[in-house]
């Protein structure tokens, strides 16, 4: 097994785990006892950004030629899904 370096890349960067509950869709007749439970869901990334209404991860980041810290894949979590939050880092 390979060892991987993990580094916060700021001082004030946090990485954050949150446990969710997504929404289920679905096509098709279905009686009442068929229908599902919303998917539990994790993600885990550094925090982007906050607000009243939701949490903003990155599912990648790294820096660029000029040292900012730049993200990909982001997530947007609205606050009324979320089960439990911790910082990781």
């Amino acid at each position: 097994m390979m060892a991987v370096e993990v580094r916060v890349v700021r001082k004030k960067q946090r990485i954050e785990k949150i446990e969710w509950d997504d929404a289920v869709a679905d096509a098709g007749w279905r009686t009442e006892q068929d229908a599902e439970k919303p998917h539990r869901c994790t993600s885990i990334g550094p925090l982007v950004m906050e607000n009243k209404q939701c949490v903003v991860l990155a599912g990648s980041w790294g820096i660029n030629s000029s040292k900012e810290l730049e993200t990909n894949n982001r997530i947007t979590i609205p606050k009324g899904f979320i089960i439990s939050r911790k910082t990781v880092i």
